[in-house]
């Protein structure tokens, strides 16, 4: 990396891009929804270039048998098996800032970048997972990006699809413990509004009147709501707006993290540009997700406006 004699102390070239890419992903922990609710990032092998494969462990199922008194018992031959997922998408990031910039700032210019270098990555990486609704198994979509759910406040209520989508989840022998639901914030709003939820969901109800995240804590995963009819409830701005007017709003629900998703902050570093006096940062993000046949079961979305 190249330096400058005498740059100054909140110019680009005082930044250790290992140092500032860890604050990048350490933060993004902090308020990314998809990564920590659906995306299992339990894979083997290395990120190094789009098109790379890597190996997602899949568990098999442990059945059970009948036993009497001195019978003799049979061993299931259980093995993890392995899926592969491709890496298939590359996006990077660039800016610049002029030396006049950064003289005469009184900012800190790396706090500042990396809270901005969050936010837009945690929205990259929310589009990237999210869109994988289109892969949840067929009997777990509820409504269509053509005939969607439209919610009412009183038939068509969010706990109604809430009920729909515990049945659907149950059918397909889900588990019970882990489950969620990622609202957007049109139903965030119907829910808020449902007084005959509300009076009978003391004292959660209470705090999500309050302050919307009841129960909040350094410890709780980003967008969470509360949890109702056995689902951890979250909500989120950037699930898929899909439909021919793209007012139509593809609400999430599922058991454990049924998105596998493989990722590399890749080839960060600072330069000096040449064709004027500022000092650039550039990186290059890989990633690729999948829901692979067994996990598309524990997977759904119910179509809203």
């Amino acid at each position: 990396m190249a330096t400058v004699t005498g740059a100054p102390t909140n110019s680009l070239s005082a930044f250790n891009v290992e140092i500032w890419s860890d604050l990048v992903i350490r933060q993004l922990r902090q308020v990314n929804v998809a990564s920590a609710v659906l995306a299992n990032s339990d894979y083997q092998g290395d990120v190094n270039k789009a098109g790379d494969t890597v190996h997602v462990r899949a568990y098999g199922r442990v059945t059970w048998g009948d036993y009497s008194k001195w019978s003799a018992i049979s061993y299931q031959n259980l093995s993890s098996t392995s899926e592969p997922l491709v890496v298939d998408t590359a996006k990077y990031f660039a800016f610049g800032l002029d030396d006049i910039e950064t003289v005469t700032s009184d900012q800190d210019l790396e706090a500042g970048y990396t809270e901005e270098a969050t936010a837009s990555l945690s929205d990259l990486i929310d589009t990237k997972l999210f869109a994988e609704y289109a892969n949840a198994h067929a009997d777990n979509k509820i409504g269509t990006a053509a005939a969607p759910i439209t919610l009412d406040g009183t038939t068509n209520t969010v706990w109604a699809q809430l009920v729909a989508a515990e049945k659907a989840l149950n059918l397909k022998n889900a588990p019970q413990q882990g489950r969620w639901f990622i609202l957007g914030p049109d139903a965030k709003a119907w829910l808020s509004k449902d007084s005959t939820l509300l009076k009978s969901a003391q004292p959660i109800a209470d705090a999500l009147l309050r302050t919307g995240r009841p129960g909040m804590t350094a410890t709780t995963a980003p967008g969470y709501l509360g949890t109702l009819n056995g689902f951890d409830v979250y909500l989120s701005n950037n699930l898929p707006k899909v439909g021919t007017d793209s007012k139509v709003t593809a609400n999430l629900f599922g058991q454990g993290k049924p998105v596998a998703y493989a990722s590399k902050l890749t080839r960060i570093e600072t330069l000096r540009l040449e064709t004027t006096f500022a000092w650039a940062v550039r990186g290059l993000l890989l990633h690729g997700s999948e829901v692979f046949a067994e996990h598309s079961k524990r997977f759904g979305v119910v179509f809203t406006n």
